[in-house]
């Protein structure tokens, strides 16, 4: 299995409680095809579990990818901390579609100030931004 083009598989979602998508009142949960469903049970995976089921089908790419509410809340921590760049970071980032919440980054040497201030920049809607230690 090739590792992640986002250098992400050992980042974490953080997901509680879980994005909202309600089954009971989506039109499409109940489609014969399970998108909904789908959609539901993806809530509830991590980051890494995420990469790997986008690469098992192409409706599971697509799933994943097509979803900004699984990428509302990134934590970032070991081991991928160290790894981790501003141009990953931004690529993460960018499923949430603008629409990033919250961002934790635990330890990670290599985002710069810049590479941080372009990704609040992007996503006018967060909240929190949660650096440890400070960056600087």
């Amino acid at each position: 299995m090739q590792p992640s083009p986002l250098l992400a598989e050992d980042a974490v979602v953080d997901r509680s409680p879980p994005p909202s998508h309600d089954g009971c009142r989506n039109p499409d949960a109940g489609s014969s095809d399970g998108t909904g469903a789908l959609l539901l049970v993806l809530g509830y995976l991590r980051l890494p579990e995420l990469l790997t089921f986008q690469r098992v089908s192409r409706l599971f790419r697509d799933a994943v990818a097509g979803d900004g509410l699984l990428w509302r809340r990134v934590t970032v921590q070991r081991p991928l901390n160290g790894r981790l760049t501003d141009d990953a970071l931004l690529r993460i980032t960018s499923r949430a579609e603008g629409k990033l919440e919250s961002l934790a980054l635990m330890d990670c040497w290599k985002i710069t100030d810049d590479g941080l201030m372009q990704v609040v920049d992007r996503n006018p809607s967060i909240t929190k931004v949660i650096t440890f230690p400070p960056l600087g």
